[in-house]
């Protein structure tokens, strides 16, 4: 499915009694009492007569319609996004409660909403949202780029995201529209799916952890379990408070964590989404990872400033691959004190380090050459370099 550009319904379609109101040629006192909701028509009807109204090419018409329409009862604007309806109403209905959870829950399941609608919401959904969109696997399969707004949007479940996106591989998606979609693939294959909800739950607490830690928020507060059980789920209770406690211990240990210490704990999916969703801090961090896909897939992130990368190109702890990477990147590469940094890291590789150094000040030059940190054939050249530019 796809939205038309002229979302206005040809009233064509309308019922008779109801054509006039929603025809644009029609005067305009008759599609502002309309607008004013002082015409008896059905709620199906008159919501799609708003729809039309709102778009109207007077401005006082459509401020009265989307004032009517916003005034409607909560229960029958409810009961209307579950209607069949066609998506370009919905999706205005979407924009025009875009703050009642009620409504968009209805919008989201209803099967006439368009696969843009669903996108859209899915970018800036809630958490509860997002798992609603997650679990429509059909979507899925037909929008690669829903499973993209799903990934990139920090509300979805860490565990949802690896559930997601191995479900997407194995029913072959075609996933190229996310960030280094590889990178993804590669991590999910390396990745040991949660198997149920309390290592889901652990996850995602961890995640969590993480994303608190490294935005300065509070702790991730737990779950209480508080729902009112019958006597013969007693036993369930039971063994659930049990698993609650442990879990809550758990989290209490995590709290005392350092940052790294709770990414080390994350798994390699969830670390290349930390580093696909993105912030300095939290590539700072996943650089100097040991796993060569998490590295990549930060060096890679289409969010990875120059500033970071001057650091990074400094960092005798990251692996070869990064560097060679950074030296292979011009548009890194044309900041002098980027080159200087890869001439000086013994990891960057030497011919690219020799590539570099004619690019270096003397005084630079000077200090490579007596360097015990860079390789032998670096610092020979550079040597070299300093007598041909003193002659």
């Amino acid at each position: 499915m796809s939205l038309p550009a002229d979302r206005r319904i040809d009233p064509r379609k309308f019922p008779e009694q109801a054509r006039k109101f929603a025809d644009p040629a029609a005067p305009e006192p008759v599609r502002m009492m309309a607008a004013r909701g002082l015409v008896p028509l059905k709620p199906v009807v008159q919501i799609c007569v708003l729809h039309n109204l709102a778009m109207d090419d007077v401005e006082a018409v459509q401020r009265e319609a989307m004032a009517t329409a916003q005034a409607l009862p909560p229960r029958t604007v409810m009961a209307l996004a579950k209607e069949r309806l066609l998506p370009s109403v919905l999706d205005w209905l979407a924009d025009l409660f875009a703050s009642d959870a009620a409504v968009l829950q209805g919008v989201l399941l209803n099967p006439q909403t368009d696969t843009d609608t669903l996108v859209r919401l899915a970018e800036a959904a809630d958490e509860s949202q997002c798992e609603l969109l997650a679990a429509n696997q059909t979507r899925l399969v037909q929008s690669p780029e829903l499973v993209k707004a799903l990934y990139l949007n920090r509300n979805l479940r860490a565990s949802t995201a690896d559930r997601m996106i191995d479900f997407c591989v194995r029913e072959g998606v075609d996933l190229s529209c996310l960030p280094e979609h590889e990178l993804i693939i590669e991590a999910i294959q390396q990745t040991q799916v949660a198997a149920d909800e309390a290592e889901a739950r652990a996850q995602d607490a961890t995640f969590k952890a993480v994303q608190a830690a490294l935005h300065g928020a509070s702790e991730t507060e737990t779950d209480e379990l508080s729902e009112l059980l019958s006597d013969s789920e007693a036993a369930d209770a039971l063994a659930a408070a049990e698993r609650e406690a442990a879990r809550l211990a758990e989290e209490e240990e995590l709290s005392k964590m350092s940052a790294a210490g709770r990414i080390r704990l994350m798994n390699i999916a969830q670390k290349v989404r930390l580093a696909n969703l993105g912030t300095a801090t939290e590539r700072a961090l996943l650089i100097s990872d040991t796993n060569k896909v998490v590295a990549r897939a930060v060096i890679r992130s289409g969010a990875i400033t120059d500033q970071e990368v001057r650091k990074f190109s400094a960092n005798r702890a990251i692996i070869e691959e990064i560097i060679a990477y950074i030296a292979k990147q011009k548009r890194w590469t044309r900041h002098y004190d980027i080159k200087r940094n890869l001439v000086t890291n013994p990891k960057t590789p030497v011919q690219e380090a020799l590539r570099f150094l004619p690019y270096l000040r003397i005084n630079d030059l000077r200090a490579v050459a007596r360097s015990r940190q860079v390789t032998g054939p670096v610092s020979k050249a550079a040597k070299q370099m300093v007598k041909a530019r003193l002659k």
